[in-house]
């Protein structure tokens, strides 16, 4: 969680420097990247799932698949993996799959 807090404060600088730019047409993508570095410092596993699927989230900049490979950069990905992919995915291991 410490390095997602650094990756906040680097996208607020870096939004914080375009808005000085004054290029309007800028600033939505920039506020939809900074929006985005929070999904860094979530810590439960289903609020992540969430926020992945919520399409509106970051106002159509980014698509499910593309917040999706920002969280698996995440380090705690191999720990959460699963239960990202349950929630999002309304999976039941044990009742879904069937190996015949």
């Amino acid at each position: 969680m410490e390095g997602g807090v650094q990756v906040i404060a680097d996208l607020n600088a870096y939004y914080n420097f375009i808005s000085s730019l004054k290029v309007a047409h800028l600033l939505p993508e920039f506020a939809s990247l900074k929006m985005l570095g929070h999904v860094y410092v979530v810590a439960d596993a289903k609020d992540l799932a969430t926020i992945v699927r919520d399409v509106a989230r970051y106002g159509g900049a980014f698509r499910p698949e593309d917040v999706y490979e920002f969280v698996q950069r995440r380090s705690d990905w191999k720990k959460i993996e699963k239960e990202v992919d349950r929630t999002m995915y309304n999976l039941s291991f044990k009742e879904d799959c069937v190996i015949c």
